[in-house]
């Protein structure tokens, strides 16, 4: 298991008891953005429709990523979900892998991903867990345990494989759909409905063709 961790005074490489490694990186990447000054914590709130519904969700992501053949697609992907971080929601990404991440890869993906905890309110972790390479297709049933050991600990769970983007806008509006479904059949009945979203899948380099799914 490694934890891939932020930490604005060290810059090194740890090993555990259990094994797992930890990486901190000091190095900011910070960008300007319109932000007002949440009082309770002191800390920049950036201004956004999106992130009055995003503000201090806990949201723990899933990543079912077998091997290193769609790391690029696997680093859009946390990209995303540190955005959602930076909107102000509580983000903590668990990746389940079978291949072992360098100690080399690790510190790319703390540099590249750094999230900057004294700017914004929000947090952002990823931990990847390394499993057996015989679990095969059984690596997409991985997350179900993870979701119900800690049913009572996130507002919003979110599952999907290393090449599939997610951003704040299609977050947030998912979020608003489900309240607007609660504000018109109310609570108890929508809990037998899931808003619905529609992906696509397209070949790289693009070649006009675009592969439709529902979801």
């Amino acid at each position: 298991m490694y934890n891939l961790n932020n930490n604005n005074n060290n810059n090194n490489v740890e090993g555990s008891d259990d094994g797992s490694r930890i990486l901190n990186d000091p190095q900011k990447n910070v960008t300007d953005s319109a932000s007002a000054t949440d009082p309770a914590v002191g800390k920049a709130v950036p201004l956004s429709d999106k992130n009055v519904i995003l503000f201090q969700k806990k949201i723990l992501v899933a990543l079912a990523s077998f091997n290193l053949d769609q790391l690029t697609f696997l680093e859009e992907q946390l990209e995303g979900y540190r955005g959602l971080a930076e909107a102000g929601a509580e983000v903590s990404v668990v990746i389940h892998a079978t291949e072992p991440y360098s100690v080399a890869l690790i510190d790319i993906l703390n540099t590249r991903m750094y999230f900057d905890s004294k700017r914004y309110v929000g947090s952002f972790n990823i931990k990847v867990v390394l499993l057996n390479p015989h679990v095969r297709l059984h690596l997409v049933d991985h997350h179900r345990t993870l979701f119900y050991d800690n049913l009572d600990n996130f507002d919003l769970f979110i599952y999907s494989e290393d090449d599939m983007k997610a951003n704040v806008q299609a977050v947030a509006t998912y979020l608003e759909e489900t309240e607007r479904v609660k504000s018109l059949i109310g609570a108890g009945k929508a809990s037998n409905y899931n808003v619905g979203i529609i992906r696509y899948e397209y070949n790289y380099p693009y070649d006009g063709k675009l592969f439709w799914f529902g979801g």
